[in-house]
C-alpha cells in the first residue's frame, strides 16, 4: 500500500534551503544565522533587509524581525546588487516648499500686528512642522486720576467717599508699573493657546502652528493700535463699566488685576425663532421648522431622564414685540408669542416633563425691524459661578471682535447672529459660528473666559493674507 503526502505551499521545510547569496558592495552573504542577519543589516539598512526577507532572497530565523535592531544608519541606502532602487520619495506641494523655506511672514493691521514663523525659527527640514503665529497687540496707557469730571458721572455722584477712598483718587507709579504688567500677562494668558491651526489647502496640511498674543506698551500713542484710558477709581467704589470705542478704550483700573465674579443661569443653547407676522403670534410652518431644530436639541441634551434634565437645566422662552402700536399691546403680543411657542415645545418633545420659564418683555430695547417680532430660547444651566477678567474681554473688542451678551440697549438679543458670526462660519463652518451666538455664557465676549476657535477668526484671516493659503481650526 502506498501513499502519497502534500505540503502545504504555506508550510516551511523542517531543513530550510540556505538562503541566496546577496551581493552588497563586492562582498557576498548567504546570512543562516542571528550575527549574519545583524552584520547585514548594519549595511543595508532595516528598510532594505525587510525587502528583502519580503522578497524570500533572504530568510529570516525563527522570530528573528522581533529581535532585529529597529534602525537607520548611514548605509540604509546602498545599493544591493540585483535588488530594484526603493521608489524616489513623493515631491513636497511647491506651496508648502515655499512656506517652509521662508523664516518669517508678517502683517501690520489697524487692530494689531502678525507675525508667522512656520518652523518656529528651526531649520526648513525639522520635521514635524510646527510654527508658531504672534498677534501683537500694541496699546499706548493714559492714566486719569479720579477727577471731579468723574466724580460727577453716575454712579459716583452720589456716593459719599471715605478718607481713605479720598487718598485713593490718583494714581502712584507703583499702580501705573503693576496696571501696565497686568494688561500684559492678563491678556496673553487669556487668549495664547486656546486652539491650535492647521492648514486645510491640500498639499499643505502638514503645516500647523500655535497662537500667542502678546501686548506691547508703547510711550507714543501715534504708533498704538489702541489708545487706553485707565481710570483710577477708589477701592470699594463701584466698577466703571469699562469700553472700546473704534481705537479708543476706558477701564476701570481694576480690570486688568481684578477678575469679576459671576453667578448665574449660562445658557447651552441660545435659538432665536422667528419673524412672526406683523401682529400676529401664529406658529407658521416655517416657524415650526425653527421650533423643531431646538426640540431636537432639548432632547438630546444629557441627562436622559426627566426629573435629572429638570433639575440641572432650565428651558427660558423669552417673547418680544417690535415699536410701533401701542405699549400695551406690544406686551400682550409678546406673551402670547412666548406661550405659543412654548406650548408646542411641550407638545413635540419626548420629554414628560420641563421646566421653562416663560414671559414677554413687549417692545423693551425694541426698533421697528422685524427681527424683534420674534422669540429667544434657551436651555440654561442652573446658576453656575465663573469669572471674568475684563482687560481679557475688552481686549477682544480691540482686536475686533463684538459683544456676545445680551443687552437691550444695544439692540442685542438672546439667541441672535453678532456681527463676527458671518465671517466665522465663512472661515470656520456653522457650528463654530453658532458657539459664539448672543446669549449670557462663559465665552470670553459674553460673561466669561472660554476663548472658542471663533474668537481666532481674524488672526486666521490675517494668517491666511501672510501666507496665501487656507487655514482651519
Amino acid at each position: 500500500m502506498s501513499s502519497e503526502r502534500t505540503q502545504s505551499a504555506e508550510r516551511r521545510p523542517a531543513n530550510p534551503v540556505p538562503s541566496p547569496a546577496v551581493d552588497v558592495d563586492g562582498e557576498f552573504f548567504a546570512p543562516d544565522g542571528q550575527m549574519d542577519l545583524l552584520r547585514l543589516q548594519r549595511l543595508v539598512g532595516n528598510q532594505t533587509l525587510q525587502r528583502l526577507i519580503g522578497e524570500g532572497r533572504v530568510e529570516p530565523l525563527p522570530n528573528s524581525r522581533a529581535r532585529l535592531i529597529q534602525r537607520d544608519t548611514p548605509d540604509a541606502g546602498a545599493p544591493v546588487a540585483g535588488v530594484p532602487d526603493a521608489p524616489a520619495p513623493a515631491a513636497e506641494d511647491p506651496e508648502f516648499t515655499r512656506i517652509i523655506n521662508t523664516p518669517e511672514f508678517s502683517e501690520t493691521g489697524a487692530r494689531f500686528d502678525s507675525t508667522y514663523q512656520p518652523n518656529s525659527g528651526n531649520p526648513a527640514t525639522a520635521r514635524p512642522v510646527s510654527g508658531n503665529l504672534t498677534i501683537t497687540l500694541k496699546l499706548h496707557i493714559n492714566f486719569r486720576d479720579f477727577d471731579r469730571a468723574a466724580r460727577r458721572e453716575a454712579p459716583y455722584n452720589t456716593m459719599r467717599f471715605t478718607a481713605a477712598q479720598r487718598a485713593d483718587f490718583n494714581w502712584t507709579q507703583p499702580q501705573r508699573e503693576r496696571f501696565s504688567a497686568d494688561m500684559q500677562s492678563s491678556i496673553s494668558s487669556a487668549w495664547s493657546g486656546a486652539h491650535r491651526m492647521t492648514s486645510s489647502t491640500p498639499g499643505c496640511e502638514e503645516l500647523s502652528t500655535a497662537v500667542n498674543v502678546r501686548v506691547q506698551i508703547v510711550a507714543d500713542a501715534a504708533s498704538a493700535h489702541t489708545s487706553v484710558t485707565a481710570l483710577k477709581v477708589p477701592a470699594g467704589a463701584p466698577r466703571f463699566r469699562s469700553f472700546v470705542q473704534g481705537n479708543t478704550a476706558t477701564l476701570d483700573s481694576r480690570d486688568p488685576s481684578e477678575p469679576e465674579n459671576k453667578t448665574m443661569d449660562v445658557a447651552q443653547t441660545r435659538v432665536r425663532v422667528g419673524p412672526f407676522a406683523t401682529n400676529d403670534a401664529t406658529i407658521t410652518p416655517e416657524l415650526a421648522s425653527q421650533i423643531d431644530t431646538f426640540v431636537t436639541q432639548v432632547d438630546a441634551t444629557p441627562p436622559a431622564a426627566d426629573d435629572e434634565f429638570g433639575n440641572q437645566f432650565i428651558i427660558r422662552v423669552t417673547g418680544h414685540a417690535s415699536a410701533g402700536g401701542a405699549r400695551a399691546r406690544n406686551q400682550t403680543l409678546s406673551e402670547q408669542r412666548a406661550n405659543a411657542v412654548s406650548d408646542y415645545i411641550v407638545a413635540h418633545s419626548r420629554r414628560g416633563t420641563l421646566q421653562m420659564q416663560i414671559r414677554g418683555i413687549g417692545n423693551t430695547g425694541a426698533t421697528r425691524e422685524d427681527r424683534y417680532q420674534s422669540v429667544g430660547l434657551t436651555i440654561q444651566a442652573r446658576q453656575q459661578t465663573f469669572s471674568q477678567n475684563v482687560a481679557a474681554h475688552e481686549a477682544g473688542h480691540m482686536m475686533g471682535l463684538d459683544d456676545e451678551y445680551p443687552d437691550p440697549d444695544a439692540h442685542r438679543m438672546t439667541g441672535e447672529r453678532n456681527e463676527d458670526f458671518s465671517a466665522i462660519e465663512a472661515e470656520l463652518g456653522i457650528d463654530a459660528a453658532n458657539e459664539t451666538l448672543v446669549g449670557n455664557t462663559q465665552n470670553i465676549m459674553s460673561q466669561g473666559g472660554t476663548v472658542q476657535r471663533g474668537h481666532y477668526v481674524y488672526f486666521l484671516q490675517a494668517l491666511e493674507r501672510m501666507t496665501s493659503v487656507q487655514w482651519t481650526i
